[in-house]
């Protein structure tokens, strides 16, 4: 029997678009519907996201079992890109000591220590290993 899905495409947040899709069976598994919004978005398939109700759909799932039903909108999304982690930057032993001097200089010197009060800005420093 065949049927159809609607797709609601929207790959920038100012889009969206309808497409009616027609599909032989409900049987038929997520990847094969992702096929089809490949083709009709032009973007590669796993740069998308199918999801209906609020679920992510799984590839290896078939319609019937996330609860697609005839007529239904499944929505596709443009997968987000990751973000690649800004690594920490650990400071050696010397820098720590450099900048615990630093700051005892700063904090002992009358003058420097009304420069701050007077100018308002706070400074914090944490140091857990090397308290002052």
């Amino acid at each position: 029997m065949a049927c159809y899905i609607l797709l609601g495409i929207r790959l920038t947040p100012n889009t969206f678009d309808r497409v009616k899709i027609p599909i032989n069976s409900l049987d038929i598994i997520v990847e094969q519907l992702r096929r089809e919004a490949s083709k009709t978005t032009h973007l590669p398939r796993q740069f998308l996201e199918l999801i209906y109700c609020g679920n992510i759909l799984d590839d290896d799932a078939t319609l019937r079992s996330c609860g697609i039903k005839e007529g239904v909108m499944v929505h596709v999304l443009r997968k987000k890109e990751k973000e690649m982690p800004i690594p920490d930057k650990t400071m050696t032993e010397a820098e720590i000591q450099e900048l615990v001097l630093a700051f005892r200089t700063f904090t002992r010197h009358h003058s420097l220590r009304n420069a701050l009060q007077v100018k308002c800005f706070v400074y914090t420093f944490k140091i857990d290993c090397y308290p002052l």
